[in-house]
């Protein structure tokens, strides 16, 4: 049984910003995808992903009169609160980064790719001693990264992971994971060369798990041995 130790004031502050910071990013999604719909209903169709929802935001703002402006002024509550929500979001983020600043071990970790600020810092606060976990595998399957038993023939196979454990951190982890494998080609280190192999054969969303579990792998190595990216990777 692992027992939890008792957190500091200050460890549950940087929490604390990780929690406000996701409800944020979460009623921000919320809203984007209520816009999405709401103008698809009237046969204005956003492109995938957020900038194609954020265009036709501005074509609102702007009063586009290829939107009708009684659609205009019916979905502009919505384009409002995005922006104070973006705008607190950019709050969260700045404090995150100032703390990072004073955390040596949040430091350490974001010298691996894939882990910025935000990656850096929750995994430094929420995991207060390395040693309580009994190797980089115990702890990939405390964030829920951990693939399920799936060989034969003595071949390890690339499951689904178990998904049980830290959910905040292991999204994290595999956001970070699809920024490793979208800038593998420009970089030649230990962990994209490997990313890139298994590109070669793997579809891309489970080679991405596969990359989010190496990084709390390494992520461990690097918390435990006090070292950077690179001297971590044999972990």
């Amino acid at each position: 049984m692992r027992f939890v130790p008792i957190r500091s004031i200050d460890n549950q502050a940087v929490l604390m910003c990780h929690k406000v910071r996701e409800l944020l990013v979460s009623q921000r999604t919320q809203l984007i995808n209520a816009l999405r719909g709401h103008l698809a209903e009237v046969g204005d169709i956003a492109s995938q992903g957020p900038k194609g929802a954020y265009a036709l935001a501005a074509a609102i703002l702007e009063g586009d009169s290829s939107i009708p402006l009684c659609v205009r002024d019916a979905l502009a509550p919505i384009i409002r609160e995005l922006q104070a929500l973006n705008d607190e979001i950019a709050v969260s983020d700045r404090a995150i980064i100032e703390l990072v600043k004073t955390d040596a071990n949040a430091r350490r970790l974001m010298s691996v790719p894939g882990i910025g600020p935000v990656t850096a810092s929750a995994i430094a606060a929420s995991v207060q001693d390395v040693g309580a976990f009994s190797g980089p595998r115990e702890f990939a399957a405390f964030l829920g990264l951990a693939p399920r038993q799936n060989s034969s023939g003595g071949k390890e196979r690339l499951g689904r992971v178990s998904k049980m454990g830290n959910r905040y951190l292991r999204k994290l982890l595999v956001v970070g994971a699809h920024a490793v494998l979208f800038h593998r080609k420009a970089h030649q280190d230990g962990l994209r060369v490997w990313a890139a192999k298994l590109m070669e054969t793997k579809p891309f969303k489970l080679v991405a798990v596969a990359i989010a579990n190496k990084l709390a792998r390494i992520a461990f190595a690097v918390m435990r041995d006090g070292s950077i990216y690179g001297s971590a990777m044999a972990g």
